[in-house]
């Protein structure tokens, strides 16, 4: 994840059998004594599908932008990866053949789903190190467009239906890049209602994903301005990754470190300086923690914790506590100096 400096703190930057004519009326009769006071089975019951309150979001082949960006990008001499460079070949040779109109067949499914797989790969590329977040924006449009079109007809709450909140969420972050959050909040909280539909049915397995768009959603507010609702979404992704933490403190602790100092930013926003210290001196717990266990790693994040955390103090006219904390972020600072 990238991080950009804003003020003075640092953010994390979807025929029937007919019988003859003969045979009608004896069919219908047998038909309705055996329906009487019979139980509907499990295939008759009604099961809440993506999509079944709308026409299907057809997907007829790769969109002109998107193929002209591909073309662009094969002759890119930026682009010096060689496993990148088959990858763009690859789509080229692939789109002619994409194409998601319902019904689909199965191997037409699968082979969409590969290709939309592929321009992800590419576009990972463009975000890191190029940062070319007008392409980004295109292909990961693009990949929400053909994802729309699967999971349409699958089950709510199916990892099909995860995958558009995955590919929804992708594209919000890549328009945050631009500074388009107003739009970004808006495929966020389509992410967000796919999220919870999925976790009612896989708490376990959806939990991380739920803190991961809490997460994006509360930083896509914030710079909205929407500072209570950025933080409502904070404090529900820190609740989230308490549990995680709980589960498995190993694997989580830096994901509950970084939702207590977005918390801690959130509750500055707010005027509620007092809480918004505890909260990421809590959080500096864990970061020091992950230092001592990886300096290389997370030096710079808990640089911007400290930081934070500076600005908390003296929200709060806390003047030995601004001193002993910058004292212990420029020996941070002087262990990369040596």
């Amino acid at each position: 994840m990238s991080f950009f400096r804003k003020g003075r703190r640092w953010m994390a930057g979807a025929a029937g059998n007919s019988t003859g004519a003969s045979n009608q009326g004896v069919t219908a009769s047998m038909a309705e004594s055996n329906n009487v006071n019979r139980t509907p089975t499990v295939q008759e019951e009604h099961v809440p599908l993506v999509g079944d309150d709308g026409p299907p979001p057809n997907y007829d082949g790769p969109s002109s932008e998107l193929m002209e960006k591909l073309h662009e990008l094969s002759h890119d001499e930026a682009i010096t990866d060689d496993s990148v460079r088959r990858k763009v070949k690859e789509a080229i040779e692939m789109a002619p053949t994409i194409s998601v109109v319902a019904p689909v067949p199965r191997d037409m499914r699968d082979r969409a789903a590969q290709f939309r797989e592929l321009i992800d790969s590419i576009d990972t590329f463009l975000e890191e190190p190029l940062e070319r977040f007008d392409d980004m924006v295109l292909i990961r449009t693009e990949a929400l467009r053909i994802q729309r079109a699967l999971a349409f007809g699958t089950r709510r709450g199916s990892q099909t239906h995860a995958d558009l909140a995955r590919f929804a969420r992708n594209l919000a972050l890549a328009l945050h890049k631009k500074k388009e959050n107003d739009e970004a909040c808006v495929l966020d909280e389509e992410a967000l209602a796919i999220r919870r539909e999925c976790f009612k049915v896989r708490p376990g397995a959806e939990r991380p994903y739920l803190a991961k768009v809490l997460h994006s959603y509360s930083i896509h507010l914030h710079a909205e301005e929407r500072y209570k609702e950025a933080l409502a979404a904070s404090e529900e992704a820190v609740q989230l990754q308490r549990l995680l933490y709980e589960l498995d403190p190993d694997e989580a602790m830096d994901g509950l470190a970084m939702a207590l100092r977005d918390c801690g930013i959130r509750l500055s926003s707010v005027q509620r300086f007092e809480e918004a210290k505890a909260t990421e001196e809590e959080g500096l717990v864990l970061w020091r923690l992950l230092y001592q266990k990886n300096p290389g790693k997370y030096r710079s994040l808990l640089d911007q914790a400290l930081t934070n955390y500076i600005v908390s103090l003296k929200d709060l006219a806390l003047v030995p506590e601004v001193k002993a904390a910058r004292a212990e972020r420029d020996e941070i600072r002087g262990v990369v100096a040596q």
